[in-house]
């Protein structure tokens, strides 16, 4: 009985300890590894615009290739190979594309404001022009893969910027809400936070920001130096307090003297080094937000071969926070830099696919290679 006792007292004291050295690393992992897909291909492609979707319990990437004017569908066959499946050629003046299901593809033309929707088979569904002046105030509609559009029912949110100079520029509202059944603008929201001013000025890694829509159909909004959420909710913007991320030591970061903007050498390094929350994303599946966090590194680092080399906007670590629905921190795990590029990544029904990162002698190979991991 005594040697019971002694047995069970170790198996206390070994696990207090263990969850103590959890609480203090925060070291227990999120994610772990799954299977490697790939991605067939007969050209560059940037991994960065490529879209997962998922129908029918079919497994698809698409991608718009800018230069050959054309909609392209990868579709993942039993030897875990993206292959091409369809392409969609794009015609008139659209430089855009928003891919917002296998079966509802928005072109837009940034210039004129033109929108048309086709389906898979390329039929036209609809067309409409979005007006590119807002009180005065000309704009241009931006599109990134990730942060710039979003749909939610008969309404598309639209990110949009202003023509106009720095000290006017975090004055403006850069969200448009466009009815689809309508075709009009209903409103035009969300300038940036407050800590967002003319002398706070983070170049182009702080001026664009991520959004979501959750299972509720709320929009939530992500600002790159800014530490709280915004949730869009019944045409009101609440401010959402989250935990900070435990790898931004100083945040938000030290901001750009706007003299040293004429210097691209300057800007290009302060992008690199500098750590600031990268996308956001809803995990539909699980029900969780996903925030990547962009960790911040030093200007150069010693090669294999001995040499100070710059560091590159990829060679960087970063992390990923996971919240809970009601935005409570679930954890965040450590990523180690230049293994993958955190700018790629697709959230799937077995979990998130984040692309490998290759080098420049790979890049003529066959395949892009992505990696999936689980819960």
């Amino acid at each position: 009985m005594k040697n019971l006792r002694t047995f069970l007292l170790y198996i206390i004291v070994f696990i207090v300890i263990i969850s103590f050295q959890f609480s203090c690393t925060g070291s227990k992992e999120l994610f772990y590894r799954n299977d490697i897909f790939l991605l067939e291909r007969d050209q560059d492609i940037n991994p960065y615009n490529l879209i997962y979707l998922n129908k029918d319990h079919w497994n698809y990437l698409c991608y718009f290739d800018s230069d050959e004017k054309t909609i392209k569908i990868y579709k993942l066959d039993s030897n875990r190979i993206f292959k091409l499946n369809k392409e969609i050629g794009i015609k008139d003046a659209f430089n855009r594309v928003y891919i917002h299901n296998i079966d509802s593809f928005f072109l837009i033309s940034s210039k004129d404001g033109l929108i048309k929707l086709i389906n898979f088979n390329n039929d036209l569904i609809d067309s409409f022009k979005v007006p590119l002046i807002m009180n005065n105030t000309t704009f241009t509609i931006t599109y990134q893969k990730y942060p710039s559009l979003k749909l939610k029912g008969d309404r598309i949110y639209f990110t949009i910027y202003p023509k106009v100079k720095l000290d006017y520029f975090y004055s403006f509202n850069y969200e448009l809400e466009y009815s689809l059944t309508e075709h009009k603008v209903l409103s035009n929201y969300l300038s940036f936070p407050e800590n967002y001013k003319p002398n706070n000025w983070w170049g182009g890694i702080g001026n664009s920001y991520s959004k979501c829509v959750n299972s509720n159909g709320e929009l939530i909004y992500s600002f790159p130096m800014s530490n709280e959420l915004i949730l869009f909710k019944n045409n009101l913007l609440l401010n959402i307090p989250v935990k900070t991320s435990k790898y931004l030591k100083v945040f938000p970061p030290t901001s750009l003297i706007q003299d040293s903007l004429m210097s691209s050498r300057f800007v290009v390094n302060f992008a690199n080094t500098t750590g600031y929350y990268q996308s956001f994303y809803f995990d539909k599946y699980n029900d969780k937000y996903l925030r990547v966090v962009s960790h911040e590194q030093p200007p150069f680092k010693i090669d294999s071969f001995g040499y100070k080399v710059q560091n590159l906007y990829c060679d960087r670590s970063w992390s990923i926070m996971v919240f809970n629905k009601n935005f409570q921190l679930i954890g965040e795990q450590f990523f180690a830099g230049s293994e993958f590029n955190f700018k790629f990544i697709n959230i799937t029904p077995e979990g998130i696919l984040v692309n490998k990162s290759i080098s420049s002698s790979y890049s003529n190979q066959k395949y892009l290679q992505f990696q999936l991991f689980k819960y």
